[in-house]
């Protein structure tokens, strides 16, 4: 962002369980006049530098931690493909099924 104000967005469940709609939340800041590279970046390396962990997460990289999504679609064209999740590969696995809306996946 121009401003240089660091934008990120949660991604995950709190502890309580509520939350864990981040395409919704990438949505909403794309319809607030964000392009949909910004809030990709947002939900990525800007949500790893505010935790703290933009030396580990945040980037596909040797070396980084990551799990990524494989989804039907482009993002960067439509972000509806977010919520087309075709693949999870987490800690390093592929796993078989994609996970369901906070529920875990089975390999």
């Amino acid at each position: 962002m121009s401003s240089g104000l660091i934008l990120a967005i949660h991604n995950g469940r709190l502890i309580d369980g509520s939350g864990g709609k981040p395409v919704e939340e990438i949505q909403l800041l794309h319809s607030g006049a964000l392009t949909r590279m910004q809030v990709l970046v947002a939900a990525t390396r800007d949500a790893a530098f505010a935790f703290g962990r933009q030396a580990d997460l945040g980037r596909v990289a040797p070396g980084w931690i990551a799990d990524l999504i494989i989804v039907a679609g482009d993002p960067l064209q439509d972000l509806e493909a977010l919520a087309r999740v075709a693949r999870v590969i987490q800690g390093g696995s592929v796993l078989s099924q994609p996970m369901q809306d906070g529920g875990s996946a089975g390999s």
